[in-house]
């Protein structure tokens, strides 16, 4: 018998999880893959391997849980979709085909419960059992290598050889011909790929159609329907009630809006059933443990539509009441619920590297471990501290939803956290840092987009942007629903969340908006560097510095409650023109412009009340 280092990679992973409608569909996908691998590195370690990534604290770890959280309140423990193990054998194959069989069955076992629970959703024919059947067989992407570890290179030699075998089995594909045996039959929803196995819309139980914010056109294949219906659907937390955490929060904190929204939870009580949400111990579901739809009254006639429950005129009349609550200065505390939603993507940076400086299982075990006490930390920040949601987290990997208002503040606390817990185990030198992107859109838009958009904010954090470094970094995206985008990146080093939270508090008292937008419009009329020649530049840098300098300056002009403020200058609003160079000019002219469209987006997301405090809220 031999000693191998066995390696498992489970899959899909960015599109399964990105196929998602709701958020449940997005937190059990999460769950799902996680659930997958936690199933085949039971089997190896029921085989006698020792787990390397993950490991677990005890062999209770790797029990499975039906749904991410239970009634009490507690967490699976999640697993990344990589696994690595050490183990003494004559048959590593046979133990990663008895590991990946452990994978299926724990698929089709949570597949099978959630058919039962689908009663009445799921169309009952031979062909769509056979359709269920293709689905889960084919869905799960699973690799595996093995290497002998030999007594020259010893471990770090045997881990490297294995990841470069793991990476090449990825580059080859396999294609298996599709078998469509229901012509004419709907694509799912969620990715439009695989047949939906639903009943026709007039067909379907309309309890479960409730249950299951099942929209009257909307399909889904058995994956959807796993993911719809795995778990217990009244624990995930809808992302309008994450959008509208902090403002929630800002409400119970007046006595005015506190008494306000204390009436619209009794309003809502009766209605229990078809508006309650039970996400235990969660502060964001606590502080209103019902659906936030009916807090937006432009979505009051699609609730309707959507699910034939007409808003009660209490309910209606309570959420009026709360909106328009005024304090004691006549200003309203509030105001509108907030629209938008933060998607938190989050990443670890050179992992790679600090993994090939570990030279022995043990340390290999230490980092692992190190990785695994971050959970409950980023669950902390998220849900406890920030009135967030958390999808998932596993090894460095984070992805939750939080109130755009908490949103920089969470992904600073969560940046500090992470460096922490690397730093007690990782080696010397080689402490892995953590990159945070920011997506927010409207909590309307497709979860998928929503994703994307964190994504993309990660992938920027990670790349860098014009000339910056990247790693280390956070980034924000900014997509408004009527159109446009925003971008904005820095280094954590930079103090990225001061500067913002700066920015956020000098528009209004310092810099109007219009300012903004005036040089910005003054930006576009200049030309792009790249299309000048090299004896313009000078020029045409006087010209853009001169007009920000006279914009700006201007910014206090015309204020009758104070009549004798001083002109504000550039470097008042962190507006640095003292480049050389046109290039330099128009770059830090255009960061400008994008740090204070993001900070407009903060401002949009603060409690009227807070901006109260500051005298920028509604009369």
């Amino acid at each position: 018998m031999s000693d191998y280092l066995i390696q498992l990679a489970l899959g899909p992973v960015q599109d399964f999880i990105a196929a998602a409608r709701r958020t449940r569909d997005l937190w059990f996908g999460s769950h799902l893959l996680s659930e997958l691998s936690k199933a085949a590195a039971k089997s190896l370690a029921d085989a006698g391997a020792l787990l390397i990534f993950p490991a677990p604290r005890d062999a209770a770890d790797l029990d499975p849980w039906d749904g991410p959280v239970d009634e009490q309140g507690n967490h699976a423990f999640n697993v990344a979709n990589k696994i690595l193990c050490r183990v003494t054998t004559d048959d590593p194959a046979a133990l990663a085909a008895a590991a990946r069989a452990a994978a299926q069955a724990r698929l089709e076992q949570l597949a099978a419960t959630a058919r039962v629970k689908a009663k009445g959703l799921v169309e009952d024919s031979e062909a769509v059992d056979d359709d269920w059947a293709e689905q889960l067989r084919t869905v799960l992407e699973f690799v595996a290598a093995w290497v002998e570890i030999d007594s020259v290179g010893g471990y770090p030699a045997a881990r490297v050889e294995l990841d470069q075998a793991i990476a090449g089995r990825k580059n080859l594909r396999e294609f298996q011909p599709w078998r469509d045996a229901r012509p004419k039959v709907p694509k799912s929803s969620l990715d439009g790929e695989r047949t939906s196995v639903l009943r026709p819309p007039a067909d379907r139980a309309p309890v479960a159609v409730r249950k299951y914010r099942l929209g009257t056109n909307e399909q889904l294949d058995a994956i959807g329907v796993l993911k719809r219906c795995g778990g217990e659907p009244d624990q995930f937390v809808p992302l309008r009630n994450v959008a509208v955490g902090a403002w929630l929060a800002a409400a119970a904190r007046h006595q005015t809006s506190a008494e306000c929204l204390a009436k619209l939870e009794t309003a809502c009580r009766p209605y229990n059933e078809l508006l309650a949400i039970r996400r235990p111990k969660t502060p964001v579901a606590v502080q209103f443990p019902f659906d936030a739809d009916v807090l937006f009254e432009d979505r009051w006639r699609a609730i309707r539509k959507e699910s034939g429950f007409e808003v009660p005129e209490d309910v209606k009349a309570a959420v009026q009441r709360l909106v328009r609550a005024k304090g004691a200065n006549g200003r309203r505390v509030v105001g509108p619920p907030p629209a938008y939603v933060c998607c938190l993507v989050a990443d670890g940076d050179q992992m790679g590297n600090a993994l090939n400086q570990l030279k022995t299982p043990e340390q290999h075990q230490a980092f692992s471990r190190a990785l695994a006490a971050f959970a409950p930390v980023a669950r902390r920040v998220i849900e406890e501290e920030h009135l967030g949601a958390l999808v998932f987290v596993g090894g460095d990997d984070v992805l939750a939803f939080l109130p755009v208002h908490t949103a920089v503040a969470a992904a600073n606390r969560l940046r500090a956290e992470f460096n922490e817990c690397m730093a007690k185990d990782a080696p010397a030198g080689h402490v892995p840092t953590l990159s945070v992107g920011l997506g927010i859109g409207h909590a309307l838009t497709g979860m998928g987009d929503l994703l994307e958009l964190g994504r993309d904010a990660e992938r920027l954090a990670k790349r860098g942007r014009h000339g910056q470094q990247g790693r280390d970094a956070l980034a924000i995206h900014v997509q408004k629903r009527s159109g446009g985008a925003d971008v904005w990146f820095a280094p954590w080093a930079s103090t990225p969340a001061d500067t913002l939270a700066q920015a956020r508090d000098d528009l209004g008292p310092t810099v109007p908006r219009g300012k903004v937008s005036e040089v910005r419009d003054a930006l576009r009329r200049m030309p792009e560097p790249t299309k000048l020649a090299a004896a313009e530049h000078d020029a045409w840098r006087k010209v853009l510095k001169g007009e920000a300098e006279r914009i700006i300056s201007r910014a206090g002009v015309g204020l009758e409650d104070e009549p004798g403020r001083a002109k504000v200058q550039p470097d008042d609003v962190e507006l640095k023109l003292n480049g050389e160079t046109y290039r330099a000019v128009y770059q830090a002219v255009a960061d400008w412009i994008d740090l204070q469209r993001v900070a407009m987006v903060l401002a949009e997301a603060q409690p009227l009340s807070e901006r109260n405090e500051e005298g920028r809220g509604d009369a």
